[in-house]
């Protein structure tokens, strides 16, 4: 099945696909920081932090990106809540802010951004400026992660009427980390977030999104040491949750799955070809057919004999049906 996806891509505007099932959904498009990417109606739509003048750019269906504007010094974060798609950055001045694309009357992507919104960093501390935000969306709600200035994880929600919560609670157990968060959903209604921790290790934690209580502890998930932000994803074609990292030693991307319950997590395993990144990747479901990992290519990344730097490669179907 990926060997069919990447003659798809390989044919489409501008994509480079391998047989290792990699693709580039822009030969000329660069990032110096893990791309965001999400199906939105239909459409594979990627957004990355551009490389040398940290705007933010969009790509939808492998075409050329376009330039959306503003500056941040990190990676988005991009998901679809309450039928439109939500795009979220840490801005400059210690913020986060974040912008919409909504649905014409053909019920088709207006490839139009909304104006930036502002949502103020958590009282007495600024959200630290080069760690990326994390999203995730539960029917009324779509959740905001952050990490603060001094380490802390905090969590807000928007609601479905686009207000926001108006303030931010620690998540508790006293998790520290020095990375960007990453957040997934379940359908019975958890919130579950992850985070490196100051040791390498991954921790996660869940929280019932219905009562807002959270389990009150980080637990360490039994496989995989990283040095940058790690990603996870609900897999909704077996149900369970697949983890994304950097390796800490090698800078292979690694991924395994797991229940909501950590210590059932699968053991790592290398992602085709055993690309390594500069940065963490990304992970996002794609409707009934598995998980995404999106990542920035190493210096020299070699696939298929082509080498390239900081290009945006992307992998469908991991965990797949």
């Amino acid at each position: 099945m990926i060997a069919a996806i990447a003659a798809v891509f390989a044919s489409s505007g501008g994509a480079q696909a391998s047989s290792s099932g990699w693709f580039s959904p822009d030969a000329n498009a660069t990032t110096q920081d893990t791309p965001a990417e999400a199906e939105f109606n239909g459409h594979h739509v990627v957004v990355n932090r551009g490389d040398g003048d940290n705007a933010l750019w969009f790509d939808h269906d492998n075409g050329p990106f376009s330039r959306i504007g503003g500056t941040t010094f990190t990676a988005p974060a991009m998901t679809v809540f309450n039928d439109q798609l939500y795009l979220f950055q840490t801005g400059q001045d210690g913020n986060v802010y974040y912008q919409v694309m909504g649905l014409n009357a053909a019920d088709q992507p207006t490839w139009a951004w909304s104006s930036s919104h502002r949502i103020s960093a958590p009282s007495g501390t600024g959200v630290r400026v080069t760690l990326r935000p994390a999203i995730a969306s539960s029917g009324d709600q779509l959740h905001i992660i952050v990490v603060g200035n001094n380490e802390h994880i905090y969590h807000s929600a928007l609601y479905t009427n686009n207000s926001w919560s108006g303030s931010w609670t620690e998540v508790p157990g006293g998790g520290r980390t020095e990375s960007g968060p990453t957040a997934t959903t379940t359908p019975d209604g958890y919130l579950v977030v992850e985070h490196r921790g100051t040791n390498n290790l991954m921790y996660q934690q869940q929280g019932n999104v219905g009562t807002g209580v959270w389990a009150g502890s980080w637990t360490q998930l039994p496989h995989g040491q990283t040095n940058s932000a790690p990603a996870i994803s609900y897999n909704g074609a077996d149900g369970r949750i697949v983890e994304a990292w950097r390796d800490a030693g090698t800078g292979v991307i690694q991924t395994s799955e797991s229940s909501r319950w950590t210590v059932d997590q699968t053991n790592p395993v290398n992602t085709p070809g055993n690309l390594t990144s500069p940065s963490g990747p990304s992970a996002s479901y794609d409707d009934g057919n598995g998980v995404t990992l999106g990542i920035r290519g190493a210096n020299f990344t070699n696939i298929d004999g082509d080498y390239h730097e900081n290009h945006i490669y992307l992998h469908y179907h991991i965990y797949g049906r």
